[in-house]
């Protein structure tokens, strides 16, 4: 988030780019639902193919940038100062990096 932030140029907000971010990471978040919707159908196991349709369904409405992109918190949190984005620097170390959800 933080390579996100020092990006923005003039012609696009850092808070723009931050959200380019988010995305990324919630598609990736998706993919990896997916995936593991896949292994579960492969395998047969109904409790897993219910478990990982669940996390598919959640992890779609979570990518739904209408969910979160107006949230008032969620933008007062970006407009703070650069130092208070670390732990959005995290996110993007840990969970856009291939952890599982």
């Amino acid at each position: 988030m933080d390579r996100a932030a020092s990006e923005a140029g003039a012609s696009t907000s850092r808070i723009e780019h931050i959200v380019w971010a988010l995305e990324d990471c919630l598609e990736g978040f998706v993919a990896s639902a997916r995936v593991e919707l896949d292994a579960a159908k492969a395998k047969g196991s109904a409790d897993g193919i219910r478990h990982a349709e669940a996390k598919k369904m959640l992890m779609l409405r979570a990518a739904l940038k209408q969910q979160w992109v107006g949230d008032r918190g969620l933008l007062d949190f970006l407009e703070r100062d650069e130092a208070k984005l670390k732990p959005l620097a995290m996110l993007e170390d840990v969970a856009c990096a291939g952890v599982k959800v």
